[in-house]
């Protein structure tokens, strides 16, 4: 019995937005049959089941930094700390990132890595050549642990080096050669990469809107001359936002994976066991169970497109099965993991730390956590046990990954999590302190203090605090600074008062979190006294030469009018022996003149009043 050629599917994986510059028509009688778009590239048409969601978190708008890519991989934001991380330099990390040898590297089918960008993009390739092939390595151990599951072990057959390493392909497009898919791959079908015997595994410098991509052909046949497995070049790519999340779904795309006929098929090529690699809800009609017991598995149910020995007469034995294909080569079973307890919540608030844990049952496993949240952050990245906190006023979810190595075999684990609103704002508590009272006029002092919930002062990252400042005796309050809480929940302001003042701290109230009020902190403030004396040595009234002595300086704030005093001290005490108002310049000048030898002390007094404190300064003069 004759069968139809199969049609050419472009599963479009994890897509935000409609490609830019792509002609895309109805299927209605279409080069692609009923209900799929077809998409027109250089050499005829593509077929697409249209444009899908990426991971909770990620905006494929925004082009991550090298930085960025390294610390949610590695929870390390420079290449430095993550070799330093491997105890060794690049080699060390090469080895981290090691992928199966098959043959000389290069001859029969292979997936080929390329890293491409457009003209008017700056190329990195050699800051990311280690990611990239750290990527392709997590891919291969996706595999090759899925398959251990099973008692056999399968790696990816990629092109490398003679080191072993995964070669990438540097590869730059035009200026719109990273616009959409179909211009990609005419213009890297210009290029000369149009080999029969490859997958191209394309990874895009680029934010278009796109997170990953991979093509298909509709072929179910269970034989080794299926289109998915000879004859043809295909093509996948992931773009810088999907590097960490995509490429094991990308590369089983270009394999085969997951074809209309398998048993829980989505219809758009992929399935509905959650979480496994190839499975998410691509359709608002797409109805998904909870099958996986952990995601990071290909078919973790080994019946829909995986799995290295079926059954005889199971539908992967009689159908397409991905096991199978040329571009995986067969190899010993990987070591069991260890059994690990993932603790991750499902939900939670913004602003406070969720803690997390993996516990792995091997002495000495490493963890790496990650999230598809960047705003977001771990305490500690490489902690078994540690927190994931987002700032107060985050919303909608994200995807918490942790990465667990038991020796040479890496284990993705991940959750998808919510940030809740509750149906009230959960009440919170603001503390203030004052750095230091009283100060002098013209000093600053530091007001800070610690936003938490309520019941169990956990402190509120990221939330919006206000400064106001009342001065002593009015009844207004005015705002005077806003400022976020940092990571611990602290926040701090400089105040530069020129009177008595008091100030308060209060959070401002979110869908989440309530409002909340410290109370008044009074900083008290002296008035600043400069004092300057023109001689302090003197000759007494009763010499031939008697002198005296000018004592002059400035009031700060303004205290024109005011009583300001000069004061000597006698007796063992204090006594007044000038009194004056301060100019309308705010300065004074008192004169001395001793009537007789010997040392004055003698001292410049402003008396506190409603605005300020006392101000004194001191001053010793020697009459001859």
């Amino acid at each position: 019995m004759s069968r139809r050629p199969p049609a050419l599917l472009l599963a479009l994986t994890l897509v935000a937005v409609t490609f830019a510059g792509v002609s895309a028509v109805a299927s209605a009688g279409g080069p692609c049959g009923q209900g799929v778009d077809a998409v027109r590239v250089s050499g005829g048409w593509l077929c697409t089941h249209g444009n899908d969601e990426p991971p909770p978190g990620v905006d494929t708008t925004e082009r991550p930094t090298t930085a960025e890519l390294l610390e949610a991989r590695f929870g390390a934001p420079s290449m430095k700390q993550v070799v330093a991380s491997t105890d060794g330099g690049e080699d060390s990390l090469v080895a981290a990132a090691g992928v199966a040898c098959a043959g000389d590297g290069v001859s029969g089918p292979r997936v080929q890595l390329v890293y491409a960008r457009a003209s008017d993009v700056a190329s990195r390739y050699q800051s990311v050549l280690p990611l990239l092939r750290q990527y392709a390595a997590d891919a291969d151990d996706v595999v090759n642990v899925s398959a251990g599951r099973v008692g056999d072990g399968r790696r990816i057959r990629y092109v490398t080096n003679s080191n072993c390493q995964p070669e990438v392909m540097n590869v730059t497009l035009s200026k719109t050669g990273d616009d959409g898919f179909a211009s990609m791959v005419s213009e890297l079908q210009a290029k000369g990469l149009t080999s029969a015997d490859r997958k191209y595994m394309v990874f895009a410098d680029a934010a278009v809107g796109i997170c990953g991509l991979g093509q298909m052909y509709l072929d179910d046949r269970g034989e080794q001359l299926n289109a998915n497995n000879t004859g043809h070049a295909m093509y996948a790519r992931v773009d810088t936002s999907c590097w960490q999340h995509a490429v094991a779904h990308e590369i089983l795309h270009t394999l085969g994976a997951v074809q209309k006929s398998a048993p829980n098929t989505s219809g758009a090529g992929h399935c509905t066991d959650e979480v496994d690699v190839m499975c998410y809800q691509d359709t608002k009609t797409t109805v998904m169970r909870q099958v996986c017991n952990r995601a990071g598995q290909v078919d973790c149910n080994n019946d829909d497109y995986f799995h290295p020995n079926p059954k005889a007469n199971s539908y992967l034995d009689r159908q397409w099965n991905v096991a199978r294909s040329r571009y995986l080569m067969s190899t010993a079973p990987p070591p069991p993991p260890a059994a690990t307890s993932v603790t991750i919540p499902a939900s939670g608030y913004a602003g406070v730390a969720w803690p997390v844990g993996a516990d792995s049952a091997t002495s000495g496993a490493t963890v790496v956590w990650s999230s598809t949240r960047k705003e977001c952050w771990f305490r500690d990245p490489y902690a078994a046990h540690t927190t994931w906190t987002c700032p107060a006023d985050t919303t909608g979810g994200g995807q918490l990954n942790v990465m667990v190595t038991e020796g040479d075999v890496t284990t993705p684990y991940s959750k998808e999590v919510s940030l809740v609103v509750p149906s009230t704002p959960v009440p919170t508590v603001m503390s203030a302190k004052l750095s230091k009272s009283p100060i002098v006029t013209g000093q600053n002092a530091t007001l800070k203090g610690v936003a938490a919930q309520a019941a169990t002062m956990a402190p509120i990252a990221g939330l919006r605090v206000r400064a106001w400042s009342r001065p002593k005796g009015s009844r207004t309050w005015t705002r005077i600074d806003e400022a976020r809480t940092n990571r611990n929940g602290r926040v701090r302001f400089t105040v530069v008062p020129t009177r008595n003042t008091y100030f308060r701290l209060t959070t401002v109230s979110t869908k989440v979190w309530g409002s909340s009020n410290s109370g008044g902190r009074l900083l008290r403030v002296r008035t600043k006294l400069s004092t300057k004396l023109n001689s302090q040595s003197v000759a007494s009234l009763y010499t031939a030469t008697r002198t005296t002595t000018r004592i002059a300086g400035a009031v700060s704030p303004d205290k024109a009018g005011k009583v300001i005093k000069l004061q000597r001290y006698v007796g063992g005490k204090w006594q007044v022996i000038r009194r004056k108002l301060v100019n309308d310049r705010s300065r004074y000048l008192f004169k001395f003149t001793p009537r007789s030898s010997g040392k004055f002390r003698l001292r410049v007094v402003k008396p506190r009043d409603r605005q300020n404190l006392r101000a004194v300064r001191r001053a010793t003069i020697t009459a001859s």
